[in-house]
């Protein structure tokens, strides 16, 4: 992708994110973060929305893999600090990578924003 233009300016139906991987009910995004590797276009994961946060959750999904300034400007209007999309994404691929099942980790139906993300606070801060 080659930026804010091609991944949400040509696709007039997919929103603008106002919630941090974080604060995404994990299931749900998984399933749909499945969906895309499994070879889903954006535009097919649209048209399988079945509600608004669906229709988010894909939006988010198709920002897995862009770079991070379009990360930046796509999610400016999440409640969180800037870092927190970067940082969650990160967390996100982590945990895709190697497997990590939120449900084997202890991990809620969302993800705790504050504790996903205090520590990587701490880390910016040197502490």
């Amino acid at each position: 992708m080659d930026g804010m233009s091609t991944t949400l300016g040509k696709l007039p139906g997919l929103p603008r994110p106002h919630y941090c991987y974080c604060q995404l009910p994990m299931e749900r995004l998984l399933a749909w973060v499945r969906r895309k590797q499994a070879g889903a276009t954006t535009v097919e994961l649209m048209r399988a929305a079945h509600d608004e946060q669906d229709r988010e959750m894909i939006a988010v999904v198709a920002l897995l893999d862009v770079d991070e300034t379009t990360l930046a400007e796509a999610m400016s209007d999440i409640s969180l600090p800037e870092h927190s999309a970067l940082h969650c994404r990160e967390e996100l691929k982590r945990r895709l990578a190697t497997g990590q099942s939120p449900r084997r980790r202890g991990v809620a139906r969302l993800w705790n924003p504050t504790a996903a993300c205090s520590a990587f606070w701490r880390h910016l801060q040197g502490g």
